[in-house]
């Protein structure tokens, strides 16, 4: 082979060379950037979730604090019985025995995330199980609210009809718990109330897990 061929060869092997690294270079920056765009992505969707899973945390809290305060004001009415309790807070109590505990979360980060995959941004992966699993324990807890409406509007409607006649809140507790059906209704809204806090606390336990996950990312 002449040195020119030789020579032309070389060169043509240099060029292709310098082709393939360039398309290697121009892939890997490629994939650099995308990784550096999903690390800002997954940082923003990190901060939308910790923001409402801290809002839905203290808000849980709450509801959690209040349905313990209702299971235990409607055992203390069963047990001791109308006058056996103080009666300057027969009013407080009342209220508190037909409290309607609401947990409204906010889940706008975490449905976006779910619906749309971006939930794959987040590398850690007992993090992606915590979110995806989150929605479960929070239907859990509103089914078992539920259960207790039926309870709860039996007894209303007696107490609505009493408040209606002028009757003090001693006597519509008196009237309640001399009512079979009445003082049944509400024996079975305490024990259901158990079921509640049960659910509550689990979906507690949930979001005090997922905070964690994202704090240590």
């Amino acid at each position: 082979m002449s040195n020119s061929r030789i020579s032309k060869a070389r060169r043509a092997a240099g060029e292709f060379a310098i082709i393939v690294v360039g398309v290697l270079v121009a892939l890997w920056l490629d994939a650099g950037w995308a990784w550096l765009q999903d690390r800002q992505d997954e940082r923003a969707l990190i901060a939308d979730l910790r923001s409402d899973f801290e809002a839905n945390r203290s808000a849980l809290h709450q509801v959690f604090v209040a349905q313990h305060r209702s299971a235990d004001v409607t055992r203390q009415i069963l047990t001791v019985g109308v006058n056996g309790l103080p009666a300057d807070s027969v009013d407080a109590l009342l209220q508190a025995m037909l409290n309607v505990q609401t947990f409204n979360p906010r889940t706008g980060a975490l449905s976006s995330a779910l619906g749309s995959g971006r939930v794959q941004l987040l590398r850690n992966q007992d993090l992606r199980s915590a979110l995806a699993a989150w929605p479960g324990y929070l239907e859990d807890a509103r089914e078992e609210v539920m259960e207790t409406m039926p309870q709860l509007f039996t007894i209303g409607q007696a107490i609505a009809a009493g408040m209606a006649r002028g009757q003090p809140s001693h006597e519509l507790i008196a009237t309640i718990l001399s009512d079979r059906q009445l003082s049944g209704a509400l024996a079975l809204r305490m024990f259901a109330y158990y079921e509640v806090q049960s659910d509550t606390e689990a979906l507690l336990a949930q979001t005090d897990s997922i905070l964690t996950l994202l704090s240590t990312r």
